[in-house]
């Protein structure tokens, strides 16, 4: 199975977000965010836009995360910050 994404990034202050309600989410054990960003950085990020990381030039595809209906997140309407505060992009030429 290929990978939707090449990378991905979470803003600086999700993890301890993440780690203060206790992992409850079905995403928040499993996603792993390649690079760690500040918030005024994370503002920016558009889809479609070219960011250089590490010599590299990322195109930003998606801003944000689905949810699964599973989730029980989801199921109670309760706030999850991966819904917001991620995004993937793709290494560009």
């Amino acid at each position: 199975m290929s990978k939707r994404f090449d990378v991905s990034f979470i803003v600086e202050k999700v993890p301890k977000i993440i780690e203060d309600m206790n992992y409850v989410g079905l995403c928040m054990r499993r996603f792993k965010a390649d690079y760690t960003v500040n918030s005024s950085l994370f503002s920016t990020f558009k889809v479609g836009k070219i960011i250089e990381i590490e010599n590299k030039k990322v195109k930003i595809v998606r801003v944000g995360k689905d949810c699964f209906e599973n989730c029980v997140l989801f199921q109670n309407n309760e706030y999850c910050p991966l819904l917001t505060n991620v995004a993937f992009g793709m290494w560009a030429e």
